[in-house]
This record gives C-alpha cells, structure tokens and sequence, in this order.
C-alpha cells in the first residue's frame, strides 16, 4: 500500500497555507524493490527432492564481495529460519523433513545492499517433492516414461498406429522404463543424455537367393540379423514430469548372418530409418 497521494496534497496544501512540512511526514518509507535476476548476490541450494521423515540441508554463498548481503531467512511452510553468513559469504542449515508426502516450498529472502540507491530485496523459491522414505527414486532432472501412448510409425509415406504401454522401474521422477508395444516392441528404454533409447536384436529375416553359373539356385534364409532401435525425446510433460508428449526416431539395421556373407550374398547394413511420434492417453 502506499500514501503517495495524500502525502503529495498535504503538501501542496501546507505550500499554499505557508508552513513547513516535515521530513518525516513529507515522504513514507517504502521497502526495497525486488532484486533483478541479473543482479542477485546470492546463490541458493536445495536437494532435488525431499523423503518423508528425512532431514535435509540448504546452503547459501554470496557472488560478488562488493555487494553487502544481510537479513538472509529461509522460509520452509510457516517456518522462518535465519541464516548468518560466515567470513566467507556462506551459511547452511539442517531442516527437519515434511511430515507427508507433496509439495514442500523452501523460500529464500535476503536484504541487498540496505541503505544505498542499488538496495533490493532478493527472493529463490523451490517447489520440491516430498516422496516416501522408502521410495525408489529416479532423475529429477529427467522425464518420466509411464502409462500408455498413442505411437504413429511413419513407414516410406505410410502410417502405422500402435499402442505402446509403459512400466517404470523406479517410483518416482525419470528412469529406465519397460515397454511393451502392440507392434512387436518389448524391452527397456533407457535414459540417455536428453533422451530415451530401446535397442533390441529381433532375430533372423529375410533371404538371398543365389543364382550360379550353371544356373542352379540356392536360397540362404535367414540371410540378414534385424536390430531395431528407438531414440525419444520428450516434447511436452506434466508438472509431475510426466511425458505427455514425445519424437523421434526408429532405425532398423539389418545385417547379413556368417551364413550368407559365406555364401557371396553381400556384406554390408542396410539400413531403415522411420519418423515416431507419441501422445499419452
């Protein structure tokens, strides 16, 4: 709230009437403007995540020395801690874990060089999970294949639809996920860098059929060994982490058995790739 405007016409009226406005009527302290991000002085730490029952650490460290940092809390529900930072810019402080499962906030609030034209007030939130003490849990940082998908396979201009259902093999946030697909896949998805990636051998397809010189024939079956491999990236999840939405891409590679390399049919891949696309239900 702010008095500017009852302030600004006291004043003009005590101008007209002669008398002197005080200082400290003339003007209302108001607090300091919110720190821009660009600006903060202060880095905050937090675990990705919390267990039930379990206490946990928080850390703070100043960036720039010539900043004078003070009044550091952190706020954890309705708790208010103070944080005194040592000689060389850092506090920490062991909180005790929620008591249930969901959402925890951990607020940060800090004064940033009070007194001064630059003052502000800084702020760091995190929304963190509270899981089950005897949880498994995944990567935080990563999507959480789960559920079934609505999966449309691009194959040379025609589209398959398929059905593929998904198990974690962790309770909580992303990890490795055993799928199993109404189009043949069923093997596990394995988290890589930004990505989920299933590789799994198929076993024998395909012939050769060999034709000699006295016109004889000889059909080598199977001629080629089929791996199948599929690499997704999330397009779109849920605030749980949940993918809801993902692409990318399937790549057949077909290679020629002892068999028929022995026999003259060829030695190099063939190689397929085909455009994937998923959508959870």
């Amino acid at each position: 709230m702010t008095y500017r405007k009852p302030l600004a016409l006291f004043a003009a009226v005590a101008a007209v009437c002669g008398f002197a406005v005080p200082a400290a009527v003339a003007g209302v302290d108001e607090p300091a403007p919110e720190c821009p991000g660009s600006s903060e002085a202060l880095d905050t730490y937090t675990p990705s995540f919390l267990r039930v029952g379990k206490s946990f650490k928080v850390e703070v460290e100043t960036t720039d020395s010539d900043v004078d940092v003070s009044a550091v809390t952190v706020t954890v529900g309705s708790r208010v801690l103070p944080m005194t930072l040592d000689d060389d810019g850092t506090a920490a402080a062991i909180l005790s874990g929620p008591s249930h499962r969901g959402r925890v906030e951990v607020v940060f609030r800090w004064e940033q060089d009070p007194g001064t034209n630059t003052a502000c007030q800084g702020t760091d939130g995190y929304s963190l999970l509270a899981i089950p003490v005897r949880a498994k849990a995944g990567d935080p940082d990563k999507g959480r294949l789960s559920g079934v998908y609505s999966v449309r396979e691009k194959r040379h201009g025609h589209v398959i639809h398929v059905r593929w259902t998904f198990k974690p093999q962790c309770d909580f946030f992303g990890c490795t996920s055993h799928v199993r697909s109404t189009g043949g896949a069923n093997g596990l998805f394995r988290p890589r860098g930004s990505h989920y990636r299933y590789a799994r051998a198929e076993g024998g397809s395909g012939y050769c059929k060999l034709t000699y010189v006295d016109g004889s024939t000889k059909v080598i079956k199977p001629a080629t060994h089929l791996t199948t491999a599929f690499e997704i990236k999330a397009t779109r999840a849920r605030i749980d982490g949940v993918i809801t939405r993902f692409r990318g891409t399937e790549v057949d590679t077909y290679t020629p058995t002892t068999r028929a390399m022995d026999a003259g049919c060829g030695t190099a891949d063939t190689i397929r790739r085909y455009s994937v696309t998923g959508v959870r239900h």
